[in-house]
């Protein structure tokens, strides 16, 4: 009798065992990755740093249908800029397009997930579609989920860093900063810096730091973080490349020269002199000058020149001068010749306004001896 009784007290202790294995079964959820949302797409996909998702057994119409809005706008309630925790197909990988599928869950509160595909369920804004081709049923589903029944698996820090100046010169002073490294679920606590394959002991740990009179060459920079519960992420590598300065000093930007010349017209001929060019941080290696848009004559290589017989009328000189460093610079200015009946008209002009004048005197003069004002 006391037998039967510890086999019937036996199997009653396997039977709620069981049990308790089955439910945990049921209520076995894992998270496989932890990402933000960066855009809601529909009513049952959305975009993820570098991917997309797609809820597992729950469609949604299409956004320009009916019904599409509203499961939209429910999805986007529901998840757009948050931290999503993704529990991924294991069977099929992924789906059409190249999407991951995923039963999502977000934090409810300091206990529990919420389901957000039974979520849309409950609302009624999607239609549940059991498909047999992932791991998925939606018969196992609960809203709310506690942490406990959940296995996380923790996801890999990200590494990544910058430089300024992006292109450096040898002398330059190097700023490198890891900023843009993160951890979804976790805090960065740990920073490995690497230079040519080599350990920079001297500043682990450092989230940024500087590196002064850098020599020139081509370098491997590169970065390991790790995280508060020790996953560490994948090594994140760039190559620097710090250009040569002949002097060793940081290079200065050119100033450019400064065009300039002075004229003189003799006799018919333009005497033309650039002597007064000048460059404050080089010299110039070329003048290039150009008359009337180049339709009368180009002269080049020359800073002095003269142009006999110049034909009458208004004549554009321009002048480019160029440096040693490839910098220019232009002065253009305006001369006026004049024909030689202008000036033959302007010479007669002259002399009978002379001759008029000595006249106009010489009869004032006898008009006033004749009347005593003025006596010989």
């Amino acid at each position: 009798m006391l037998k039967d009784r510890r086999r019937n007290l036996t199997y009653l202790l396997l039977i709620i065992l069981i049990f308790q294995l089955s439910s945990v079964a049921i209520y076995a959820f894992e998270i496989d990755k932890v990402v933000q949302v960066t855009r809601v797409i529909d009513g049952d996909s959305f975009e993820v740093t570098g991917d997309e998702v797609r809820l597992a057994d729950a469609s949604a119409p299409e956004w320009n249908m009916p019904g599409g809005t509203e499961a939209t706008n429910a999805l986007f309630n529901l998840i757009s800029g948050k931290i999503v925790y993704l529990d991924t197909d294991q069977k099929s990988g992924r789906g059409p397009h190249d999407r991951l599928i995923a039963v999502v869950y977000i934090k409810h509160n300091s206990t529990h997930y919420l389901n957000v595909n039974a979520e849309l369920l409950r609302l009624g804004v999607v239609s549940e579609d059991d498909y047999t081709n992932n791991e998925f049923n939606p018969s196992t589903w609960s809203l709310f989920v506690r942490y406990a029944y959940i296995t996380e698996t923790n996801e890999r820090p990200v590494a990544y860093f910058m430089w300024i100046p992006e292109d450096p010169v040898e002398g330059d002073t190097l700023y490198v900063s890891s900023s843009g490294s993160y951890d979804f679920d976790g805090t960065i606590v740990g920073y490995t810096w690497y230079l040519d394959g080599d350990i920079l002991e001297v500043i682990q740990n450092a989230q940024a730091w500087t590196w002064t009179n850098i020599t020139a060459g081509v370098f491997e920079m590169s970065l390991t973080v790790t995280d508060d519960r020790g996953n560490v992420s994948e090594v994140f590598t760039r190559e620097l490349l710090v250009k040569m300065n002949d002097d060793g000093s940081e290079e200065v930007p050119n100033v450019p020269p400064i065009a300039s010349f002075e004229w003189r017209l003799e006799e018919g001929t333009i005497f033309v002199d650039a002597s007064g060019s000048s460059d404050d941080d080089g010299e110039i290696v070329d003048y290039v000058w150009y008359i009337n848009e180049e339709e009368e004559k180009t002269i080049r290589g020359s800073y002095s020149w003269e142009w006999a017989d110049a034909p009458a009328g208004t004549h554009n000189v321009t002048l480019w001068v160029y440096d040693d460093y490839y910098g220019e610079s232009m002065f253009s200015t305006f001369i006026e010749v004049e024909s030689e009946e202008e000036t033959k008209d302007d010479l007669s002009i002259s002399g009978f306004s002379l001759i008029s004048l000595l006249l106009g005197l010489g009869l004032s003069l006898i008009v006033l001896i004749k009347s005593g004002c003025v006596r010989a």
